[in-house]
């Protein structure tokens, strides 16, 4: 049975606060990641937009790198629950049904939100910020390595190999987050979508879906 003593439901209750407060702390951050970057995104500033204490977000969180690293994981987090869970099935966005159509889906269902931009401050801030850059390495690399193990079960090289196939889609992903800068240069706001399209065309005759006998 279920252990119900008063330091048990106490504990619990402090493990729900902590967690409730989590989670506020990260929605907090990617909004002012969003709006407003990654060098004006303060612990102050997250701390006001989150309305919690200083000290509960303190508690959680002892530096920015810390609040960073902690958002950056709460936001791939979703694509590694998916797989644990259904092995057997496609990701949340690669159907294999046509290139064209994934990266789009891609672009408009996680690229071009809010969660894909905060991604990008973080990776871009990461690339100076040494402190940010050591604590974000593993859990990206990890993540990565799902990636590609996912496309893997999706797509497979017309006439390659396996890591052809791995290669063409970080190329894809790496595109598809350097249009967020890119769409600063562009006065024409179907641009991104446009350009999208084109990559697809010229991916489009090296990768097909992948055949059930060829998983």
């Amino acid at each position: 049975m279920p252990d119900r003593t008063p330091s048990s439901t106490t504990s619990n209750r402090q493990t729900q606060r902590s967690e409730d407060t989590r989670r506020k702390v990260c929605a907090a951050v990617v909004i002012c990641l969003d709006e407003m970057g990654y060098s004006d995104t303060s612990i102050q500033r997250v701390q006001e937009r989150a309305r919690v204490s200083r000290g509960a977000l303190m508690h959680q969180f002892a530096t920015k790198e810390d609040l960073m690293a902690d958002t950056l994981a709460h936001l791939l987090a979703p694509t590694r629950r998916f797989k644990s869970q259904k092995r057997t099935q496609t990701n949340t966005v690669a159907r294999g049904v046509s290139m064209e159509a994934d990266l789009l889906s891609l672009w408009s269902k996680i690229a071009d939100r809010p969660e894909g931009r905060a991604t990008v401050e973080i990776l871009v801030a990461a690339r100076t910020d040494r402190k940010l850059r050591d604590k974000i390495e593993p859990d990206l690399k990890k993540y990565n390595d799902d990636i590609n193990q996912d496309i893997l079960r999706v797509y497979q090289a017309i006439n390659g190999t396996d890591e052809d196939v791995v290669e063409i889609w970080s190329i894809c992903r790496v595109f598809l987050r350097a249009l967020h800068i890119q769409e600063r240069f562009n006065s024409d706001p179907e641009m991104a979508q446009m350009m999208i399209i084109r990559l697809a065309k010229l991916v489009a005759p090296h990768m097909r879906a992948r055949t059930p006998e060829a998983k």
